[in-house]
């Protein structure tokens, strides 16, 4: 496993190319560096393609962020985010997760500009997977490409999920829905998306919760509960 590189108070070192030796030194990486090195001095951790996701939610401490750089990064192994922290993605970044899925049990999780990909269906979860105890959490501008039941299963209240995409995948099945959220799990909020055409559903969650849906792409049908 490869410990992340942390850096605390403003003590992160401006960042050069080459980053890894497979992203050349070009005019949109040095656009890349100059977006982290300016507009986030103060992160607690960043992140390259060699690095281990499960060792930064690991090390991270509360309220702090997790950059990840460009490329592709591996899951073999599904890991628990269980504080309070945002993981963010500059460029294109795609967290790839074989078998695998992200469980938030902490509160104000927030996830923006990743793209999520599986090859491998999995019924029982989603790429994310928010607890009940994951309140206040986020997502933002995120892509899923995944075979799953669920893009995106929500069990815990005040979870908003915006201006994401899910993708078609022929392995989708009757029942399914992009995003899910879990019997009684108050004020959810879906905005912006844009819908896959292949599950059955692209929003499942139960009546009388008090869930905010708007502005989202046409497609499929919504499913309200009893």
């Amino acid at each position: 496993m490869n410990l992340p590189t942390v850096y605390r108070s403003g003590r992160r070192p401006a960042l050069a190319a080459p980053l890894t030796g497979d992203l050349p030194t070009d005019t949109a990486i040095a656009h890349v560096l100059r977006q982290v090195n300016l507009l986030y001095a103060d992160v607690g951790i960043y992140l390259t393609p060699t690095d281990s996701i499960e060792a930064a939610v690991n090390t991270v401490v509360a309220g702090e962020t997790i950059v990840l750089l460009p490329g592709e990064y591996y899951l073999n192994s599904s890991i628990t985010i269980g504080k309070r922290c945002t993981l963010i993605g500059i460029g294109r970044v795609r967290i790839r997760l074989n078998d695998a899925f992200v469980n938030v049990t902490g509160t104000d999780v927030w996830f923006k500009g990743i793209e999520f990909v599986r090859d491998v269906r999995n019924a029982a979860e989603g790429a994310l997977h928010f607890a009940s105890t994951a309140l206040r959490s986020r997502v933002d501008e995120c892509l899923f490409d995944t075979p799953s039941a669920y893009g995106v299963y929500v069990g815990s209240a005040y979870t908003a999920i915006c201006d994401c995409k899910f993708l078609n995948n022929v392995a989708h099945t009757l029942g399914d829905a992009d995003i899910y959220y879990a019997d009684g799990v108050l004020n959810g909020i879906v905005a912006g998306n844009s819908w896959s055409t292949t599950r059955t559903y692209v929003l499942s969650y139960q009546i009388a919760t008090n869930m905010s849906e708007a502005a989202n792409g046409v497609a499929g049908q919504l499913q309200v509960r009893p």
